[in-house]
């Protein structure tokens, strides 16, 4: 596990310094977007949603609603 992830953290700042390189040579098009795309909010309403159909998770404000 150790050698996988050391592995992992080297290419991850492989491509941090590609990135830098691009930037530093003035293209800003070089966004490493693989590392945001995952955190956009529809993401999260995505799986939150789907948890909440499959029964994984409760829903907080139903308890509000039947008030």
């Amino acid at each position: 596990m150790g050698e996988r992830m050391s592995m992992s953290l080297q290419g991850h700042r492989a491509r941090i310094e590609q990135v830098w390189d691009s930037w530093q040579r003035g293209d800003f098009a070089a966004l490493p977007s693989d590392y945001l795309v995952d955190h956009a909010p529809v993401w999260y309403a995505t799986h939150l949603w789907n948890a909440l159909v499959a029964g994984r998770v409760s829903d907080p404000g139903a308890k509000q609603l039947a008030r």
